[in-house]
């Protein structure tokens, strides 16, 4: 098909969808259905707004990964550029372009392509844009399409006479037309091999709580970690420019380097151990079987790093992860789109979040990394006294639940260098004890290196099942007797200038 025919193609099409909504909405029927769209786009586009911008740059990275899945992998890597001058917001990315689908779900809404894979994809964050467009122009491909207010109010007008509008009016003195509902082909001809969003803010919400300015100024660096697809964000003001950029480290597989640049200086770097998960057919939503989708970031650099937020593709601002990682799920949200909400979704979610975060730090473990695997599984919050996770994990109530997981893990490294669980009853001994304490006798002695919430943890998982942790004097005292017919003089010596007789002061004994 020619390029000319390519674009008239698309053109009709635009005509077409305007004119079967108005056809629709003007044939009597008892149903109020402009009512009816109006409540669920006021109810559907509430729970977005704070989050406009997150969500252009996940309908830029659904839409790679959708070609991904086709078969049809771009030939470029997925860039978006974000430009807000004056009271337009312009966001553009390279890779793909809108087909007819993707037009369709814009002007349907709830009837998105996108409402599949997952548990919690709704389809519905790009009409969040409704929170603040004046006007949206999309030039992407053969589509060059216009919605406005002005153009809906117009045709409002044109057809309020109508019976069927007219007694809708009558009930509702505000009703309107939807914008994104009656599109307008832009008369300019011109292919586009690159999408274009661009939106004109209205005046009154250039300056509200979560304007334009102030989600870009809080765009969060670690939201690269569970886009996949896209590999850098421009940010481009009458101020600065800002880049996002994901670098896949090369030879260390799932090894990422997050960086922000300022004006070309780097200004914040970040490296993380990225690790993935999908469970398939997971969870039932809307009478569909959805996959759960989950993420671990583990920091290289555990020192320095602060955990915050916990992800669903972007930061969950009324939440505190409670893992010295960042953790990403693919969580059923509801209409406020901050925080998880109880539910036995949820619930199921986080649980096998849980799992796959002792999965991951198995995996140090194996490595013979301690330190990584114990700072993964030791909760930021945790001690000894009453713990509970932080918010949102506290309200499910899942600290037993994560206990018995870890009871039942072979992570704690003995003396005779062998991994044990607490079921496998693991002794301890407080302070420092001879080296040539290992072998039989002390099969189970944990490695006296560890630090004190380690210990604790251990205090508290040895005492849910009841087990004596410490050695007792008398169980200790028989071991060293007959073992001590067995040592050469060099230990007999070194254990009686260690202070038989004062045990009680060498050792922490129950």
């Amino acid at each position: 098909m020619k390029l000319d025919e390519e674009i008239l193609k698309g053109k009709q099409y635009i005509d077409k969808l305007r004119l079967e909504y108005i056809e629709n909405h003007t044939r009597f029927q008892e149903r109020d259905e402009l009512i009816a769209e109006n409540n669920i786009e006021k109810r559907d586009i509430k729970g977005y707004h704070g989050r406009e911008i997150l969500e252009l740059l996940q309908n830029a990275d659904d839409a790679y990964q959708k070609s991904i899945d086709k078969g049809e992998k771009p030939q470029c890597e997925l860039k978006v550029t974000i430009c807000y001058k004056g009271n337009v917001l312009t966001v553009t990315n390279t890779g793909t372009c809108f087909d007819e689908a993707g037009i369709k779900a814009i002007v349907q809404g709830n009837n998105s392509p996108k409402s599949g894979k997952y548990i919690g994809n709704k389809g519905t964050g790009f009409r969040s844009v409704l929170n603040w467009a004046e006007k949206v122009r999309i030039f992407s491909g053969n589509y060059n399409v216009e919605f406005s207010k002005e153009i809906a109010e117009k045709i409002l007008e044109e057809h309020k006479e109508n019976p069927q509008i007219k007694k809708q009016i009558q009930k509702n003195k505000n009703l309107y037309i939807p914008m994104l509902a009656v599109p307008v082909y832009i008369e300019n001809g011109r292919y586009n091999d690159t999408t274009t969003i661009e939106v004109v803010i209205d005046s009154m919400k250039l300056n509200d709580d979560f304007s334009v300015s102030r989600q870009i100024e809080n765009i969060d660096l670690r939201i690269l970690l569970f886009l996949p697809n896209i590999s850098q964000i421009e940010i481009i003001t009458d101020d600065n420019c800002i880049v996002y950029r994901r670098n896949n480290n090369q030879g260390v597989a799932e090894s990422i380097t997050l960086e922000k640049i300022v004006d070309e200086n780097v200004e914040m770097q970040e490296e993380f151990y990225l690790y993935r998960k999908v469970i398939t057919n997971a969870i039932e939503e809307d009478e569909v079987l959805k996959d759960i989708q989950l993420s671990i970031a583990v920091p290289l650099d555990m020192d320095t790093f602060m955990s915050r937020y916990i992800y669903s593709y972007f930061p969950l601002l009324d939440t505190e992860s409670p893992f010295n990682c960042v953790l990403h799920a693919s969580y059923a949200l509801g209409d406020h789109r901050n925080t998880v909400n109880v539910s036995k979704e949820n619930k199921k979610i986080i649980e096998e979040q849980l799992l796959f975060l002792v999965e991951v730090a198995n995996q140090f473990v194996d490595k013979e990394q301690y330190d990584i695997a114990y700072n993964l599984l030791i909760p930021t919050n945790f001690s000894s006294n009453k713990w509970r996770f932080t918010s949102p994990f506290a309200k499910f109530e899942l600290e037993d639940y994560y206990l018995e997981i870890l009871s039942e893990q072979k992570i704690f490294r003995t003396v005779n260098d062998e991994n044990i669980s607490v079921k496998d009853k693991p002794k301890m001994i407080s302070g420092n004890y001879p080296e040539f304490f290992r072998d039989k006798g002390f099969e189970g002695l944990l490695n006296s290196l560890l630090d004190n919430r380690m210990i604790s943890l251990i205090e508290i998982l040895a005492k849910r099942k009841e087990i004596d942790l410490y050695f007792e004097e008398r169980e200790l005292l028989q071991i060293i007797n007959s073992l001590s017919n067995d040592w050469d003089i060099k230990k007999q010596v070194n254990n009686l200038c260690g202070g038989i007789r004062d045990i009680e002061s060498q050792f922490r004994i129950c």
